[in-house]
């Protein structure tokens, strides 16, 4: 079994990963950081929980310490996942204070943003969408940028966040080194990575679409009339939270206060907000 030292990466960041208690790469880390240390364009595909945060931080980091005027990006679907990052980035960094980060969401105060920016951070970490508020207002300048990492990409796309992507591409005006992740590589990433990625590395770890192994999945037929019957027993037999998924906000919020009326304790959450029955 591979060591990450054995991937290159320096000693004070191995030190580092056994303090969190993480001492052996997973298959996305043993593929994609050699390469990414080296300098190539990744794309790779793989799922959620396959190690892709410490895959694209270790070689940023890396590439930060030999360029010390140069800074790097990390473009995130949702603020949550984006803070996710930041905390594995405080975690990782734990032993050094020498890069500066700032956390750009929506959600979040702008001024104190603002205030993380005139620090002149070297890792910028955020969504589209309030990246591109602070690119807008001149707040943000990406000039001495090198590192671009695209996580979740097609999440992104699904949210309709092609346009402020291509902002943020074209407010870099220094080569830059970029690693996209995606779950999937449909045809539209294909397209996206021919425009964002040269000669890129091609990464696929699993198959992305396949169910965890400790994931038990069943399905019910039922014709639509039973439908809303059959769910109630389901949920009737099951004392656990339960997540149910539907087509439009408007069903959302009618199954929510339906279920509720039946002493569920329902609430329908979407776009970006939850409503209590």
């Amino acid at each position: 079994m591979k060591n990450f030292q054995s991937l290159g990466i320096p000693s004070q960041f191995c030190d580092a990963l056994t303090k969190l208690g993480i001492t052996e790469p997973t298959q996305i880390q043993q593929e994609a950081i050699p390469a990414a240390v080296q300098g190539a364009d990744i794309l790779a595909s793989s799922r959620t929980g396959s190690g892709k945060t410490i895959a694209y931080l270790l070689p940023l980091l890396i590439n930060l310490e030999k360029s010390k005027d140069r800074t790097a990006i990390i473009i995130l679907p949702t603020r949550e996942v984006a803070t996710q990052v930041a905390d594995s980035l405080n975690k990782l960094l734990n032993f050094s204070r020498d890069f500066k980060h700032a956390l750009l969401i929506g959600g979040a105060r702008m001024d104190k943003q603002l205030q993380q920016l005139s620090r002149n951070p070297r890792i910028l970490i955020g969504t589209p969408g309030r990246i591109c508020d602070h690119l807008n207002r001149r707040s943000l300048s990406l000039d001495n940028t090198s590192f671009l990492v695209l996580d979740e990409v097609d999440r992104m796309l699904d949210f309709g966040f092609q346009d402020e992507l291509n902002h943020i591409k074209k407010a870099i005006t220094s080569p830059v080194q970029t690693l996209l992740f995606s779950a999937t590589i449909p045809k539209e990433i294909e397209a996206m990575a021919g425009k964002y990625l040269s000669n890129p590395t091609r990464i696929t770890v699993g198959c992305a679409v396949s169910p965890c192994a400790d994931v038990e999945q069943a399905t019910i037929n039922v014709n639509h009339a039973e439908k809303y019957e059959t769910l109630v027993k389901e949920l009737q037999a099951r004392h656990e939270s339960v997540i149910i998924f539907v087509k439009t906000k408007h069903g959302a919020a009618k199954l929510a206060k339906g279920l509720s009326t039946q002493n569920f304790d329902a609430q329908a959450i979407h776009g970006e907000k939850i409503f209590l029955f």
